[in-house]
């Protein structure tokens, strides 16, 4: 606690020395970037980097998860909708693209909200059973 402590008063010292009001927002979160790295540095810490997500080379709509799988959002109607985990980029990026490919056919205007949700929930259905239906294909030629 002692250290989390002293990282807090040695970033909040960093970060009141920089006139934040002169900084736009980028310049304000490197200034706090910069005091943080120097505090963790200076209990023996090491700052972890965040990977921008053009770095990390994933389709849009896809992130990896933690267990290794890939999740699959889409935003529509307001609201980031859930698609859905798979086992593969390749199932992700299909689904995801699948989905897109439906919802922007549907014409969204004038919709309702159980509407705008029957047709993402469609879409979604209709989605994932391409998907699985690609995946049992392909194991019947692997037999």
């Amino acid at each position: 606690q002692a250290s989390a402590a002293y990282m807090y008063m040695s970033a909040k010292h960093d970060r009141d020395a920089v006139k934040l009001w002169a900084l736009n927002a980028d310049e304000v979160t490197a200034a706090f970037d910069a005091a943080k790295a120097k505090a963790l540095e200076s209990v023996g810490g090491v700052a972890q980097k965040k990977k921008k997500r053009s770095e990390q080379h994933l389709p849009k709509g896809v992130w990896k998860v933690k267990t290794g799988k890939f999740q699959t959002k889409i935003r529509w109607g307001g609201k980031q909708r859930y698609i859905g985990t798979f086992h593969s980029l390749e199932q992700a990026s299909t689904a995801y693209l699948s989905v897109r490919k439906d919802l922007e056919d549907t014409k969204q205007s004038g919709f309702s909200a159980d509407e705008a949700n029957a047709a993402f929930y469609a879409a979604k259905k209709k989605a994932l059973g391409r998907v699985y239906s690609k995946r049992l294909e392909s194991s019947f030629v692997s037999l």
